[in-house]
């Protein structure tokens, strides 16, 4: 009798408990969704490097130097901390450390 409760209660115990990913995080009893990988939305500088007194550009993981097409456009100018973009609807100025406003 001792040993068919124990099963039983080892048996619901684990189905109650059972989730997709034991570490994820628990709010009120559920699990916390998991985020979607998005696409970023904007283009994203990661890294200037300069070699030989050449600038080159790290752009959503590829790289770049002048002259070279993106998106549409050509890399006008690299920087130590931004690049110029000549786009079909204007110029374009990424940072590599975006300014902050001071209040």
């Amino acid at each position: 009798m001792v040993k068919l409760a124990i099963i039983i209660f080892c048996i619901a115990a684990t189905t109650t408990t059972l989730a997709a990913d034991p570490t994820r995080p628990v709010l009120g009893g559920q699990a916390l969704p998991v985020a979607s990988k998005k696409s970023p939305s904007k283009q994203s500088l990661t890294a200037i490097i300069k070699r030989d007194n050449q600038y080159f550009a790290v752009l959503d993981g590829d790289i770049y130097q002048q002259g070279d097409r993106y998106l549409g456009g050509r890399i006008r100018k690299i920087t130590r901390t931004s690049v110029l973009l000549s786009l079909p609807n204007g110029n374009k100025k990424l940072t590599l450390i975006p300014k902050i406003k001071s209040q």
